[in-house]
């Protein structure tokens, strides 16, 4: 019974990489394509999906695995987080880049 629910309902790695995400969002990067972010990968070569939303999120590298319903969501949940932060930053860089050009023309 105790790895039905590791492997199905909460695995204790989808645990790991949520904690990761919350207290160390440094060591994640975004897989950035066409705008959209599809993947975030951890300096250790972890690759966690999330273009296709919380019931697609699961691990692509090293190997394949499932996260379990609840570390499926503790993943999502703070990838969200990660990539709304994300986005808030690259947003910041474009409008300081529009700012610059203006004022180089001006």
């Amino acid at each position: 019974m105790k790895r039905w629910y590791a492997r199905w309902v909460n695995s204790p790695i989808a645990n790991d990489i949520a904690s990761s995400l919350r207290c160390n969002p440094d060591s994640w990067r975004p897989s950035i394509y066409e705008g959209h972010i599809y993947t975030l990968v951890h300096r250790s070569g972890v690759e966690v999906w999330v273009a296709s939303g919380w019931w697609f999120c699961d691990i692509r590298e090293p190997a394949q695995l499932k996260l379990g319903l609840i570390g499926r969501t503790r993943v999502w949940l703070a990838a969200l987080r990660h990539i709304r932060a994300a986005d808030a930053k690259r947003l910041e860089d474009v409008r300081s880049k529009i700012a610059l050009s203006k004022e180089e023309q001006a």
